[in-house]
């Protein structure tokens, strides 16, 4: 089963000259999901930088009707998936009706080529019929996965996920879901500060796992109560130190088995779980942006030592610490391990 990082890390950065996506639409496009795949590429996070080439294709590129009525002018026809290295589908807004026999059979051109796959919601359906997530794990929108499974025996269907990595493939679940998942893409090609920064522009969390549900009975708050909010705020500036679960429910105020489920409740895990997840978030940096050694960089994030970073990093993100740097930064000063 692959990682959440997937096999992107083996796959090569992309260069100056191999940065043109292609958005593939078609009529009754969702706004809001092509809007997230020209929020990430169309638009440079970092005017310093270069970034992405964004075009739009379709099979009738002059009549391209959204969901609300606006119209959508492709930039050309399917030719333009010809010099794509990355092609994404935005959804598709009937999954009972398969995609054309040509768009499917040039999407699989281009991925034979050699560009990524990337599927929004039930762009996934039109992967799937151009035979690119055959022997594969995928997802899509939960609604939809029992005939996503039905119509593609061959695809390993993970209805729970919210994206899925298979390097050369990427898919997601529901249309928010698509957003954590090039944000994903941006982090494992461009690293955490890009991402990050996108982020921070967008006004979104930076990360979230691939492997969660999709929709759960009781929705939690995604920003916690006044007191919980300044411990979570206060956990952020103090993540270095040994923190524990007495500590921060005296912060909050309250006895140590209110605030663990009141934590809970408001975020999804436990306060542990989210200073380690911090502690982890802020490695990533360090090993992209600093050549610091492993134990170095436990030392700065707060853990006990480079085991224990080693140890939750690899739960965290499905690699080494070393083997990560080695894909998104440089090479450490000092001690490898």
């Amino acid at each position: 089963m692959p990682s959440e990082l997937g096999d992107s890390a083996k796959l090569p950065s992309l260069t100056s000259t191999s940065r043109r996506v292609v958005a593939v639409i078609s009529n009754e496009l969702s706004s809001f999901e092509y809007g997230i795949a020209a929020a990430i590429f169309a638009i440079p996070p970092d005017r310093q930088e270069p970034w992405y080439e964004f075009r739009v294709a379709a099979e009738d590129p002059a009549n391209i009707l959204a969901v609300g009525g606006i119209r959508v002018q492709a930039h050309g026809g399917l030719e333009e998936l010809e010099q794509a290295d990355v092609v994404i589908v935005p959804g598709w807004a009937d999954p009972t009706m398969p995609p054309s026999r040509r768009l499917a059979e040039a999407i699989a051109a281009a991925h034979a080529r050699g560009a990524l796959a990337l599927s929004i919601c039930s762009g996934a359906f039109v992967l799937a019929e151009a035979g690119i997530l055959d022997g594969r794990q995928a997802t899509t929108h939960w609604s939809r996965t029992a005939l996503f499974a039905e119509r593609y025996p061959r695809v390993t269907v993970l209805p729970d996920a919210l994206y899925v990595d298979e390097g050369s493939v990427m898919t997601s679940s529901g249309g928010a879901a698509g957003l954590d998942l090039l944000l994903h893409y941006v982090r494992g090609r461009h690293g955490t500060r890009m991402a990050n920064l996108i982020a921070r522009q967008l006004i979104v969390p930076p990360h979230r796992q691939g492997r969660q549900v999709q929709c759960v009975a009781q929705p939690v708050a995604t920003r916690p109560t006044d007191r919980l909010a300044a411990v979570v705020d206060w956990m952020a500036e103090h993540y270095r130190e040994p923190l524990s679960v007495r500590e921060l429910a005296a912060r909050a105020m309250m006895s140590e088995r209110t605030f663990t489920r009141r934590f809970r409740q408001a975020t999804g895990r436990t306060a542990i779980d989210w200073l380690i997840n911090l502690r982890v978030e802020r490695a990533k940096i360090m090993l992209e942006e600093s050549r610091l050694s492993i134990d170095g960089v436990a030392l700065e994030t707060g853990f006990a030592d480079a085991d224990a970073l080693r140890h939750h990093f690899r739960r965290s993100t499905g690699v080494s610490p070393r083997h990560y740097r080695g894909h998104r930064g440089g090479e450490p000063a000092g001690s490898t391990a």
